[in-house]
């Protein structure tokens, strides 16, 4: 009887063994692209947040028809009168940023608006403000990115 073709027990295993090893290689490669992908588009979406968010409230700060339309000043919470005499409201609810009751963002971790007067110097008097410092932080998954500006009242001599 001659020899049967075919692998030894030790062959199937070494290559089984080789087989896992380049498996959890590619695995963990696979993964931490994967998770880079997940924290990119994380960074993404917050930016994308901040940036509309900011963008919009500093458009409409712009707006402002005279310092007597300014008609609440808190930190959380700003409502006045434009040029076109549209009432404007933003304020802060439940983790989201609120325009006229809409939400302008969501994922909010901390909002606050600080009101200067002409010198620089924070007021609390609706009239005498000139200058609001928006600060907000998003949070999107894992990760919290915070943003600041400070918008001048472009209406308001």
């Amino acid at each position: 009887m001659g020899k049967i073709p075919g692998f030894t027990l030790i062959e199937l295993t070494a290559s089984m063994v080789i087989m896992a090893i380049i498996s959890v290689v590619v695995g963990s490669v696979l993964f931490h692209g994967y998770q880079a992908f997940i924290t990119s588009q994380n960074i993404s979406t917050t930016d994308w947040n901040g940036f509309l968010a900011l963008e919009r409230m500093a458009d409409d700060i712009h707006t402002i028809r005279s310092p007597n339309d300014i008609s609440v000043i808190q930190s959380t919470q700003l409502t006045f009168v434009d040029v076109n005499s549209n009432s404007v409201n933003y304020q802060l609810s439940s983790g989201s940023i609120l325009r006229n009751g809409v939400t302008l963002a969501s994922g909010v971790q901390s909002f606050s608006m600080s009101y200067l007067n002409t010198p620089g110097a924070i007021t609390s008097t609706a009239s005498a403000v000139r200058y609001i410092v928006l600060s907000v932080s998003f949070t999107q998954g894992n990760l919290t990115q915070s943003y600041v500006t400070t918008v001048g009242t472009r209406s308001i001599s």
